[in-house]
């Protein structure tokens, strides 16, 4: 059996779990959220302050970057699932797959930040909450769509 090639990935997928990365980021670390506002104090961020605009495309542009990386990744992810397995995916699939990811490679970088940067115990549930929630629904998204 030979390992998915990148036209195997699900690309229409992938857009839409970027899609839907961009949109919970926006509004996870909005303002106007309890997590945005928690997210704000711990980084001593002025809920009224504007970023420049050169500093809003960084931002954006460094996001996206990451958003596809992690997207495709996890496409890659259940891609291989598929084939290994031999049947197809569900949202249930997606939901695992998302939620192990999360469980082995982005909670320990969280649990580390808390551990060593001096990061609290509030920042560190936002910030692990939102990739959680990123994970999942971005892998019921790429399985679905697999």
């Amino acid at each position: 059996m030979a390992a998915p090639t990148i036209s195997d990935l699900p690309w229409l997928g992938i857009l839409l779990a970027l899609v839907w990365n961009f949109f919970l980021g926006f509004t996870w670390y909005a303002s106007f959220t309890p997590t945005g506002r928690i997210w704000m104090k711990a980084n001593n961020v002025d809920p009224k302050a504007k970023p420049a605009p050169g500093e809003m495309v960084k931002g954006l542009l460094l996001m996206i970057v990451g958003a596809i990386l992690t997207m495709s990744v996890l496409a890659y992810l259940l891609v291989s699932m598929q084939q290994v397995y031999g049947s197809s995916l569900d949202w249930m699939s997606g939901v695992w797959a998302g939620g192990f990811v999360w469980l082995g490679f982005f909670l320990p970088v969280q649990l580390g930040g808390l551990a060593w940067e001096k990061k609290t115990v509030a920042l560190t549930a936002v910030n692990a909450g939102y990739h959680l929630v990123s994970l999942v629904v971005g892998g019921i998204i790429l399985a679905t769509m697999a």
